[in-house]
């Protein structure tokens, strides 16, 4: 499994997509710290500074894009045979790609906070990260926080567009429905709340579940959702984990 897992990891940073992924976020990154250095009263530089500058994001499409691909290029490319051959079952195969994903997209966040504390430090050192924003969080807690319950969220779509790119075997074909599903995943989001408001029993649908960032600061919004912090944080949780188990057995019956 470790093999697999540091093969995964080796040929997601030795694509050169990886690397001008990254080149493209810095610039973004202080692209928009720079214009909340000349416009703060447009783009203020606390609330820049808790979005990354942005690259949180630019992020999601990223990792939509590394979901869509990692699977169905091997079937594109038919290096998928390779490996089977190598007898490593089709279980191994796909959970190391899951956890490649999960490292991946952990080494993202991890570089995204870096990044925006030394912006941060270096444009704006008189944003005060110890600022209290109220219900118990700081300006640096709660972008932790919010990262933390974003990317719960984000693997919920990611978890969908793992088990989507099983029906495809061009990646371009699966990144371009995995973008646009999340488009269409963040509208129906909104129109999700008017509907629990409406019929109640409707709180359990996993769109609803995308709120738990927002609600984490803006306590609130449990009268959108009509669903706890921990309702939420689980329902996340059940939901990645079905659709991670009905891809894995998609992927367990694929025609190779």
């Amino acid at each position: 499994m470790m093999i697999l897992i540091r093969q995964e990891l080796f040929k997601l940073f030795k694509k050169h997509s990886t690397w001008i992924s990254l080149i493209v976020m810095m610039v973004i990154q202080i692209g928009f710290a720079v214009m909340a250095k000349i416009h703060p009263d447009v783009f203020n530089p606390q609330e820049t500074y808790t979005t990354g500058y942005y690259a949180t994001t630019l992020l999601v499409f990223y990792l939509i894009a590394a979901s869509s691909s990692i699977i169905t290029m091997e079937f594109q490319y038919g290096t998928i045979k390779n490996l089977l051959y190598r007898e490593y079952s089709r279980g191994k195969i796909i959970i190391s790609k899951w956890i490649t994903l999960l490292v991946y997209s952990i080494a993202w966040l991890v570089w995204i906070n870096i990044s925006s504390l030394l912006i941060k430090f270096i444009l704006f050192p008189k944003v005060d990260l110890g600022a209290n924003l109220g219900h118990g969080y700081t300006v640096l807690t709660s972008t932790i926080v919010v990262d933390l319950a974003n990317l719960l969220t984000v693997w919920l779509i990611l978890s969908i567009v793992i088990l989507l790119s099983n029906l495809f075997k061009n990646s371009a074909a699966a990144i371009s429905v995995g973008i646009i599903g999340s488009f269409v995943t963040n509208i129906m989001s909104g129109m999700s709340a008017q509907l629990v408001i409406k019929w109640p029993w409707l709180k359990w649908n996993p769109l609803n579940m995308l709120q738990y960032p927002d609600q984490i600061l803006s306590p609130s919004e449990i009268h959108l959702t009509r669903l706890t912090l921990t309702q939420l944080f689980s329902g996340n949780l059940v939901y990645i984990v079905l659709i991670l188990a009905a891809g894995y057995l998609v992927f367990q019956h694929r025609t190779v």
